[in-house]
């Protein structure tokens, strides 16, 4: 049974709501629920695939027949194309606003939801007393009235679970239409296995400081000795090729599906999309801005969101960039009834920055897993993941829990950089450099000399947490 793996997707931990940081934007934000929402235009954005996408028209959901060698007989399979209009690929707006959703309630700090379908007892022989919305914090509840929402549904919009009260939406994503010269190349693929999430891998899906637990696991004082692991996150795949995956013939649990194919260079494919927003705020509009780029606004930058089918495998990686951010504003003194301005929000600084542990999985080149197989754990190649599973669960003295060997550890709450250094490549360089100027000019007694050290420790603890890939 091998030690070391890298998941495809590991958790964002969720906020404590002792934290300083949390406390601090919480505060901000409720002094500035009241602040001027006056806002009203809409971004132009363009969307790069890093890797091969998946967006399956599934009312075009057709069958292909196919010999299967194991049954001895041709079978069929079910067969999705790629999502189109006009015979040009394109991506749902719907698709992009979930993917941006879940981004910005990981940086605002914002409610959770959680599907009642998934609890800790599914697949499991086990039946235990508390759900993961049992162990999910207070303060991440789901909204529930009008007058308290969370910064993502003040901006997304509301609808109160038993339907009474509702918020329309401030903002909206249109489709993201395919706009490069170069004619788009699809090809069909048969996807190896894929399943619904399985929450019953506790050891994945709860944390805890203990090797053997379970669900409803209590500490000496009766208090839950288990925490969720967060909102899961894929890891992107920089090396990914769609031609060494390999599906196996099974017409019950795999199909076929009509992949977007990237040309090599990355930027000759592009779709455009438009988010219109009304009536919101300048802070509002930062943290849209943040979660469209996560801070980095150029058509190369590092850091990539996970959208469509297959994100497990390696589908699904883009680059989404502002090209321009119009407002539209009423002015008494023209003929016109609103004139249209260009703002150029980088010369801004941001409302708000990425979590380190964000920082390390949205990276495309992510030095934690460059140059490892991302796959699930297995005990031999090719073999099955359940498999890894079962040998990872050992009996416990209370028949109830398993102790488990291995576990998904948490990512690095700690970065020797922030997110503005990554807009700004060379302030890194010049505040280490001024640093170092600084020191040189004290005087020997009062000269800190493990500064250097320190920063050369952190750097190699910072890549020891790629190759200790046990850690994913």
């Amino acid at each position: 049974m091998s030690d070391t793996f890298v998941n495809p997707y590991n958790f964002i931990s969720l906020p404590k709501d002792d934290d300083e940081d949390v406390k601090k934007f919480r505060k901000e934000y409720a002094e500035g629920v009241s602040e001027k929402k006056s806002l009203t235009g809409k971004l132009v954005c363009h969307l790069i695939p890093r890797t091969e996408i998946i967006i399956p028209d599934h009312e075009k959901k057709g069958k292909r027949k196919e010999y299967d060698t194991k049954k001895k007989k041709e079978v069929d399979y079910d067969e999705y194309p790629f999502m189109t209009i006009s015979e040009q690929p394109m991506i749902p707006g719907s698709s992009i606003r979930g993917m941006i959703r879940s981004i910005y309630e990981i940086l605002t700090y914002s409610c959770m939801f959680l599907n009642d379908e998934y609890n800790f007892s599914s697949c499991s022989s086990n039946v235990y007393m508390k759900s993961p919305l049992d162990l999910l914090p207070e303060s991440l509840h789901k909204c529930k009235e009008k007058n308290s929402l969370c910064p993502a549904c003040t901006l997304f919009g509301f609808v109160a679970s038993e339907g009474k009260e509702a918020l329309g939406s401030r903002i909206r994503f249109t489709d993201a239409d395919y706009i490069s010269k170069e004619a788009p190349e699809m090809k069909t693929i048969l996807l190896p296995i894929l399943s619904s999430p399985r929450t019953s891998a506790l050891e994945f899906y709860l944390r805890s400081e203990r090797y053997s637990y379970n669900a409803d696991t209590v500490d000496e004082k009766g208090k839950p000795a288990v925490e969720l692991s967060g909102r899961k996150v894929y890891w992107h795949h920089s090396e990914f090729n769609p031609d060494e995956l390999k599906g196996e013939q099974n017409s019950e649990l795999t199909s076929y599906m009509q992949y977007f194919k990237r040309v090599k260079e990355g930027e000759e494919s592009k779709f455009e999309f438009e988010v219109y927003f009304d009536g919101i705020s300048e802070r509002e509009l930062k943290q849209l801005y943040t979660a469209l780029t996560f801070g980095e606004n150029c058509a190369n930058g590092s850091f990539c969101h996970k959208i469509g089918h297959g994100k497990p495998l390696g589908f699904g990686s883009v680059k989404v960039f502002v090209d321009k951010i119009l407002t539209r504003e009423f002015d008494i003194k023209s003929k016109k009834p609103y004139v249209i301005k260009e703002m150029n929000i980088d010369e801004e600084p941001l409302a708000i920055s990425l979590p380190p542990e964000l920082e390390k999985v949205a990276d495309f080149k992510s030095e934690a897993v460059q140059g490892q197989k991302i796959d699930y754990p297995r005990l031999k190649k090719d073999g099955e993941s359940y498999e890894w599973f079962s040998k990872n669960r050992l009996p416990s003295s209370n028949k109830y829990e398993y102790e488990y060997k291995s576990k998904l550890p948490k990512l690095p709450k700690k970065s020797e950089d922030s997110v503005a250094q990554f807009r700004d490549p060379d302030r890194a360089k010049r505040n280490r450099e001024q640093e170092n100027s600084n020191e040189k000019n004290k005087p020997n007694n009062q000269r800190d000399f493990s500064i250097g050290e320190q920063k050369k420790k952190n750097k190699d603890n910072s890549k020891n947490i790629g190759t200790n890939m046990g850690d994913f």
